[in-house]
């Protein structure tokens, strides 16, 4: 399935159990937070009838004990959620201390989530790449009557 996110040159990948971000990529972090603060600053200000929502995602990698064999998600189904919430968090903490408040924007909202194990956004192929986080933007659409 090819999901479209917003994806960054480089990855962000996370220690294994930690949501931490790694200080080597902080400064492109900073760089895509600034070059998508402007991309939404300007979608908001030429569409002031759409809201937008952006939806922080964090991933959390898949494991197998290799001596009992068995997964973590299935001897620890909550940790996933939370670490990969805690990542997503970890994100727009970063982003707002460097002054890319998303909720400054009057028509935009943004949704902090944790995908555990099991997110549509994940690295099927190379499971070790599921230590991350990933970004989507929607448009919000009216009432239903």
């Amino acid at each position: 399935m090819n999901n479209k996110r917003f994806r960054m040159t480089s990855e962000v990948l996370f220690k294994g159990g930690t949501s931490k971000i790694p200080n080597h990529q902080k400064s492109e972090l900073r760089k895509a937070g600034k070059e998508l603060f402007r991309l939404m600053s300007k979608l908001a200000k030429d569409n002031p009838k759409i809201n937008f929502l952006i939806i922080l995602e964090g991933n959390n990698a898949r494991w197998q004990d290799p001596r009992t064999g068995r997964w973590n998600y299935q001897d620890i189904p909550n940790v996933g959620y939370k670490i990969s919430y805690k990542r997503a968090l970890a994100l727009y903490n970063f982003w707002k201390v460097n002054g890319y408040d998303f909720k400054s924007l009057k028509n935009c909202e943004i949704l902090i989530s944790g995908s555990g194990y099991f997110g549509k956004s994940r690295d099927e192929v190379n499971e070790s790449q599921n230590k991350r986080f990933t970004i989507q933007i929607t448009g919000k659409i009216g009432d239903f009557k």
